[in-house]
């Protein structure tokens, strides 16, 4: 399944442009979006009160999940790593656009998101 995810920090903030750009990268790879996870809230916020939270628990094998960018995911080095971590065991694909960055479990992608980090 392709998921993609969007988060803006605010209510003044518009999640179209990230949800724009989403689109039209999967469009470019192939990709359909089949499941959008919105969220309006901040990175501080622990992620048992994000929906992100429950996206990475319902995460399976050859899923795939496009953000805009890395930091969408969390606000500190640490708690992105142990997205990333987690991400990557569970055999699911992670797309940064901002990035450039393509993110599986392999030695490549562990390295590269040390490497970002």
């Amino acid at each position: 399944m392709v998921i993609g995810y969007v988060r803006v920090s605010g209510d003044k903030q518009d999640s179209d442009n990230q949800r724009f750009q989403l689109l039209k990268y999967a469009n470019k790879k192939g990709l359909k979006i089949a499941r959008w996870v919105d969220e309006t809230i901040s990175s501080r916020k622990g992620l048992e009160h994000r929906q992100l939270g429950q996206l990475l628990q319902e995460l399976k094998p050859a899923d795939i999940l496009i953000v805009s960018e890395i930091t969408r995911l969390g606000r500190s080095l640490f708690e992105i790593m142990e997205i990333l971590n987690g991400i990557m065991k569970k055999g699911v694909v992670l797309h940064s656009l901002k990035e450039g960055y393509t993110l599986s479990d392999d030695i490549n992608s562990k390295i590269l998101a040390f490497a970002f980090c």
